[in-house]
């Protein structure tokens, strides 16, 4: 009972741990992904004051690269093309398809790289255009009408009680980081000093969001007066250009500091240090199998040399020695199977609210994980047999 006890715990928490491993699925790239359709998140240190999806921003862009590969030696300041504004130009053309602007409010970082609790972190104002767009993949809304179940957006030009702004915000950052669930409130200073209370509507799920808070940009101009133009972007791009297209826009804007990212690799690095510190329980949880497994191996020992003599005389009267050793291996392998199958049972039904509420078990890496166990349990039960069962049979016949 202690081997398939230590079993079971160990399973458990291999199981019940892995369910919370997560890894941009194949929608993430979709409209109702977690990305919302955005294959590019930028950010600028100096605010940009309009677009540069068209207009008088994707003019002041295309003039910025010209001033960026003028050939050395021009006194025109780079008015005539160059081959190599001529190439950023037409990766524009091609790549840039949709840019929405964001505004700003700097503030702590609210995501999983923070290891301290985040007091004000950052807002995000998103325009109306992004609003009636809707997408983004929600973990949980405040959602009533069947408007707002289709497009959750909607509630953020909703007004809120208390004259709160309401907000979303990813669900693990909700959660862990400001220790809330959708439908309470928070409070944090605004531009004059003045506390304002937000107020979460909804939450979002593998969005590159882990940092801020994300409001309308009416409410955000009313919390924020002070906070002018725009410094973060979301930008859609025809799959295979984000890197090309990236690094036109990073030396188009350099003197804003611009820096794109991929939303793939965004929301790949939050995981990837949500994943350490799995991987640390993880470890606690081999360590357990790892004993159980010896465990089991003690007890397949003790059973065998205590039973010595009536395996002997199973021996004498016909049995083969393989025989008794696959007799004594189903015996110990009902111990390994117990303590496997109720640590995997008890782990499911624990995480059966996050599985319910849209998460995904990454069923084939358990399965390979606890085959595994089955597979090495079963090696080391031979292994501990293989031996004790080639004993004389005489001496031992002598000894019972």
């Amino acid at each position: 009972m202690l081997t398939a006890a230590l079993l079971a715990s160990a399973a458990f928490l291999l199981v019940a741990v892995e369910s919370f491993r997560r890894q941009p699925d194949r929608e993430f790239l979709e409209k109702t992904g977690g990305s919302g359709g955005f294959n590019l998140i930028a950010e600028a240190d100096v605010p940009l004051f309009q677009s540069f999806g068209s207009g008088l921003g994707r003019a002041d862009l295309e003039s910025q690269l010209k001033k960026a590969y003028k050939l050395p030696g021009d006194e025109q300041n780079a008015i005539d093309d160059t081959p190599a504004y001529t190439a950023a130009k037409a990766e524009l053309d091609s790549g840039l398809e949709d840019v929405f602007p964001l505004r700003l409010r700097g503030g702590d970082d609210a995501s999983c790289m923070n290891l301290f609790q985040a007091a004000r972190p950052r807002v995000l104002g998103v325009p109306d255009s992004l609003v009636a767009r809707g997408g983004f993949k929600f973990y949980a809304t405040e959602a009533k009408t069947d408007e707002e179940k289709a497009n959750p957006w909607l509630l953020l030009t909703k007004p809120a009680p208390n004259n709160a702004v309401p907000v979303f915000c990813e669900n693990n950052t909700a959660q862990w980081m400001l220790k809330k669930a959708v439908g309470d409130e928070f409070a944090m200073p605004g531009d004059d000093g003045a506390n304002v209370t937000f107020r979460i509507v909804g939450t979002l799920v593998d969005s590159p969001f882990q940092s801020e808070v994300i409001t309308g940009e009416a409410e955000f101009a009313r919390a924020f007066p002070q906070q002018n133009g725009y410094r973060v972007f979301l930008i859609r791009t025809p799959l295979g250009k984000e890197t090309s297209l990236a690094r036109v826009l990073e030396i188009g804007f350099r003197a804003n500091g611009f820096t794109a990212t991929p939303t793939r690799d965004r929301v790949a690095s939050f995981q990837a240090v949500i994943g350490a510190y799995l991987s640390t329980f993880q470890l606690l949880g081999g360590f357990g199998l790892l004993l159980g497994v010896l465990g089991l191996a003690v007890v397949v020992l003790r059973g065998v040399w205590e039973r010595l003599g009536e395996l002997a005389l199973l021996r004498a009267v016909g049995y083969r020695p393989r025989a008794l050793q696959f007799l004594v291996i189903v015996e110990h392998a009902l111990l390994l199977l117990i303590g496997l199958g109720s640590g995997v049972l008890t782990a499911l039904a624990s995480v059966a609210p996050h599985v319910a509420s849209g998460a995904a078990i990454p069923w084939m890496r358990l399965a390979g994980m606890l085959g595994l166990v089955l597979a090495v349990g079963f090696v080391v039960a031979s292994v501990a047999t293989a031996g004790i069962l080639r004993v004389p049979v005489i001496p031992a016949l002598r000894r019972e």
